[in-house]
């Protein structure tokens, strides 16, 4: 197929799906819409757009941050998740997790998740509340999101979720909770440091400035260095934290 325009051919590639709308001005370049309905406004047409009643310069949809954390989306899955808090933030991403007083919250297993932002500037900071569009990735058997194209910070200065109490040997590698409440805020109680130093894990070099704790739990420094640094022996009341496995 070639159209004709001004006594001119118009190449097949500027007319991918044939509905007669050069690509430049198409708002669905693969599939056919004469009409060029866009009834969200978000340039782009219906008929390609994942959510047309959602405005989204990605396309992208919203989406539950459990079922982004739990697997029930794919790999890949563009989307957008809404009104989360920002929990932990440095140089390269940020925790999020939906705040127990949301309408939406109904667990604290798979409420959280980490948000990788490269060299992407401004990040959030802590207290933010964001509604940010990423993708699905896994990074060492981490489900996160990444490949950030847009942020909107809703508010700032807020409180940050209550952590979640739980036994040390509950999440640790492999423990019965640690893939669920892995970016979430948790806090360990009445613990004893078992070791001033702990071998890289995936990801890490030595030295990686860890301690242990009862179980074997091991707490970075990925936010937050304790200083002066824990002596094998010496006990803590409470550890509170983002789980990052």
């Amino acid at each position: 197929f070639a159209a004709k325009n001004e006594g001119r051919e118009i190449p097949d590639t500027w007319l991918v799906d044939e509905d007669g709308i050069p690509n430049d001005d198409d708002n669905c370049r693969d599939i056919s819409n004469v009409d060029q309905v866009d009834t969200d406004g978000d340039h782009i047409g219906d008929l390609c757009d994942a959510c047309p009643s959602y405005a989204s310069a990605s396309g992208s949809c919203p989406e539950s941050v459990y079922d982004v954390r739990d697997g029930t989306l794919p790999l890949g899955t563009p989307v957008i998740l809404e009104d989360l808090v920002v929990t932990a933030s440095n140089e390269n991403g940020v925790f999020l997790q939906l705040d127990p007083s949301d309408p939406r919250f109904t667990v604290a297993d798979y409420s959280g998740i980490w948000v990788y932002f490269g060299g992407l500037e401004p990040k959030p900071e802590r207290g933010d509340r964001v509604t940010i569009s990423g993708s699905v990735n896994d990074f060492y058997y981490q489900i996160q999101l990444d490949g950030v194209t847009e942020v909107t910070v809703l508010s700032t200065g807020n409180p940050e979720p209550a952590p979640v109490v739980v036994d040390p040997v509950d999440i640790v590698l492999g423990g019965s909770r640690a893939e669920a409440l892995e970016g979430v805020l948790v806090t360990v109680e009445d613990v004893t440091v078992t070791a001033d130093s702990v071998a890289p894990g995936a990801g890490d070099t030595a030295p990686t400035m860890e301690f242990a704790v009862d179980s074997d739990l091991p707490v970075n420094d990925y936010f937050y260095l304790v200083d002066p640094f824990p002596t094998v022996g010496e006990s803590f009341d409470a550890i509170t934290g983002v789980l990052r496995l």
